[in-house]
């Protein structure tokens, strides 16, 4: 799977990861950690791991966007179907949000 930088939330979008004390840390070089961790789910959900910590992404939209919400941080992702999580090549962008 390949995760790309897709584009910003549009006004009236939500995002996909909940906000906690443990994500809000979450860096560009611990993102692949949460998809290498990931298995596929009914309805289309990403299970993924921050240290011990289960972290579960709403249903991934339409387009394929999924967005991962940070606190003051949102990454954007485009999802490629593949079959194997384990081989995720991130490439990944931070963009304040006011």
């Amino acid at each position: 799977m390949t995760v790309r930088v897709l584009r910003k939330l549009a006004d009236g979008e939500t995002d996909a990861f909940s906000s906690t004390a443990e994500t809000a840390g979450l860096s560009l070089t611990n993102v692949r950690e949460v998809f290498d961790g990931a298995e596929t789910h009914s309805g289309s959900h990403l299970i993924g791991r921050v240290g011990s910590k289960e972290r579960r992404a709403a249903p991934i939209m339409p387009a394929g966007l999924l967005v991962l919400n940070q606190g003051s941080r949102i990454l954007w992702f485009h999802q490629e179907l593949q079959n194997e999580l384990s081989s995720v090549r991130t490439e990944a962008v931070t963009k304040g949000v006011s």
